[in-house]
């Protein structure tokens, strides 16, 4: 799964995924974005991960042996999207880019609010039902422009100017709260800052910190997994520094001391 440094945004490009970032063609701006982290190598191996726990299970179960697997970048990507790959393959449309907002539902984006932008995501129309009565307007539910789920989508330009100007007269953590009381998804367009000051992601202890040799205390973001039996962060240590485990490592593959320093006087290793 080995590629060159900087490819991430190479393959995000021919994946397709930047056929459907970004603002949409003809508003200012108009033009791909690029994902803000890199996707394409997470994504890969998430999807590597995957493939190891199947192959040790086939390994145990069916034929006692392991096998070779072969993981692509690009493959990966593509297949991680395969949701909007298969809207193309089966319709013959094409994704469009769209800004925050869904491809396939509406309203599902993000509205300037009277402090900041709050994301929201409507997905069936008693939500939509719901949510006209919040912003006092329930007849936008009955409106034959909006009626039903689909409706909504095509004829967007019409009711997200609607949405966007009573949502911005409100404050952004009140458009929260109230949505989030009434079963409609919505949050805050965070920034880490943001993020890290949320009483859920303290209460989840996302936010770790370490003792580093020579960076002294260092800030972490914890595995988001939790085991019933077992802590996935236990006996955590620090970044290390170069060779630092070498020995370690290697005892730990079974290799005495003096074949560790065989290695090392040949210029194999650190």
């Amino acid at each position: 799964m080995a590629h060159l440094p900087g490819y991430d945004p190479i393959f995000q490009a021919m994946s397709g995924l930047l056929s459907m970032t970004g603002i949409a063609e003809g508003k200012p701006g108009a033009g791909p974005a690029l994902v803000g982290y890199s996707i394409s190598d997470i994504t890969a191996g998430q999807y590597a991960v995957s493939a190891i726990l199947a192959a040790l299970a086939h390994r145990d179960a069916v034929s006692g042996e392991g096998q070779y697997i072969d993981v692509a970048l690009l493959d990966t990507q593509i297949h991680a999207a395969s949701h909007m790959a298969m809207n193309y393959l089966s319709s013959g449309r094409l994704p469009r880019r769209n800004g925050t907002a869904s491809q396939i539902t509406c309203p599902w984006q993000s509205f300037d609010c009277a402090d900041r932008p709050i994301m929201i995501a409507i997905g069936n129309d008693p939500q939509f039902r719901r949510f006209a009565a919040y912003l006092d307007m329930p007849d936008l539910a009955d409106d034959p422009r909006f009626a039903t789920n689909l409706d909504p989508v095509a004829n967007a330009e019409t009711l997200i100017p609607i949405i966007a100007e009573k949502l911005l007269l409100k404050q952004a953590d009140d458009v929260w709260a109230d949505l989030d009381a009434i079963g409609i998804p919505a949050g805050p367009l965070n920034s880490f800052e943001e993020t890290f000051a949320m009483p859920q992601v303290q209460d989840r202890g996302l936010l770790q910190t370490l003792d580093h040799p020579s960076a002294g205390t260092v800030r972490y973001v914890r595995n988001p997994v939790r085991f019933s039996a077992g802590e996935a962060d236990k006996g955590q240590r620090p970044p290390p520094l170069f060779a630092e485990h070498t020995d370690e490592m290697l005892a730990g593959l079974g290799l005495d001391a003096d074949q560790i320093q065989a290695l090392r006087a040949a210029g194999i290793v650190k």
